[in-house]
């Protein structure tokens, strides 16, 4: 059966790192992922500035990894199935100024926490497809789990 997942990129890091704790079971996930042609879900938004349809996500990726990272490799893999394979473009709306996402919940209980990993929240909830969103390390993610678990569901790997 097909799991859907919106995968912070600290999975894709740590998947590359030579020697951190959690690289061994990243990467496994990654390669399991792959072999399974799970969904990776990403965020999806036409930028009326540029004129263009533009991924937060996929964006973050790229410039966290590069060809000599093996996480490159398997992203690239994984991205090779596109357009009718793993990854999944999740229509995201974002305000005017293309600064905040509106799928991102309004609670009062969220509001510190980390800008930069609101796009993964908001592409799991637009998406409506119930996915986990994925973490490693990031210790943010664990700090607003109770706030979080009212919206998303998460999935701490290798714990």
């Amino acid at each position: 059966m097909k799991k859907v997942f919106v995968v912070d990129t600290n999975v894709f890091i740590v998947a590359s790192q030579e020697n951190h704790d959690l690289t061994d079971c990243c990467y496994e996930f990654l390669n399991q992922l792959l072999e399974k042609r799970h969904n990776i879900l990403i965020d999806d938004f036409f930028d009326q500035n540029s004129n263009k349809f533009i991924s937060d996500i996929a964006a973050e990726y790229s410039n966290n990894l590069s060809s000599q990272d093996v996480a490159f490799w398997i992203l690239r893999e994984i991205y090779s199935y596109e357009p009718n394979g793993i990854i999944k473009r999740v229509k995201v709306r974002k305000d005017k100024n293309n600064k905040y996402y509106i799928d991102f919940p309004k609670d009062s209980n969220l509001e510190g926490f980390d800008k930069s990993d609101r796009k993964f929240v908001a592409v799991a909830i637009a998406s409506k497809e119930n996915p986990e969103i994925l973490n490693a390390v990031d210790s943010d993610w664990k700090d607003f789990e109770d706030a979080l678990k009212k919206y998303v569901k998460l999935k701490f790997l290798c714990k």
